[in-house]
């Protein structure tokens, strides 16, 4: 949805969109694939502060109306 109603209009490169995978993955594999796609395109394993990787960062909305539920210990 949001590649359709915002990406697809803004002129940015396909190479600059960075989509978390969702589908096929078990959630550990999925961020591990999204950290090794990060670093890739960064070009280092650790960001400095002086060089930010996001512009813009869109967050998911959960059924509960949760965002960016990262909680120590968790799994889920």
């Amino acid at each position: 949805m949001a590649q359709e109603v915002m990406l697809s209009h803004a002129p940015i490169s396909a190479g600059n969109i960075h989509a978390m995978p969702t589908t096929g993955l078990t959630a550990e594999a999925a961020a591990a694939a999204y950290e090794r796609e990060l670093q890739s395109f960064y070009g280092a394993e650790r960001l400095d502060p002086l060089r930010p990787l996001f512009d813009v960062v869109l967050l998911g909305l959960g059924t509960d109306g949760h965002t960016a539920s990262l909680f120590p210990g968790r799994r889920r």
